[in-house]
């Protein structure tokens, strides 16, 4: 059992970081709140559309850590992303 603020949702947030592949509408349902609780790896695996589609939900955490920071960058910088996006961490 899961305890924590917000009840329902700390058990959703439990159950979107046990997901290896986070989609847009996932990240979105967790919530800029919740972002930061993604691991290095969750956010290594974000698939490169889904990046793009939530760039700037990602944008708007101000709480990522330096490690969470070089993880967005490399997918940002990967060659299959789209190069006409400027993404700002």
């Amino acid at each position: 059992m899961l305890i924590g603020i917000g009840g329902r949702r700390c058990f959703t947030l439990f159950l979107f970081l046990s997901i290896a592949s986070l989609k847009c509408t996932d990240l979105t349902s967790i919530g800029a709140s919740g972002l930061s609780a993604l691991t290095t790896t969750q956010i290594s695996n974000i698939q490169d559309q889904d990046f793009l589609d939530c760039a700037e939900l990602l944008g708007s955490v101000t709480d990522w850590s330096d490690a969470q920071k070089e993880a967005l960058v490399a997918v940002a910088k990967r060659s299959t992303v789209r190069k006409d996006h400027i993404i700002v961490i």
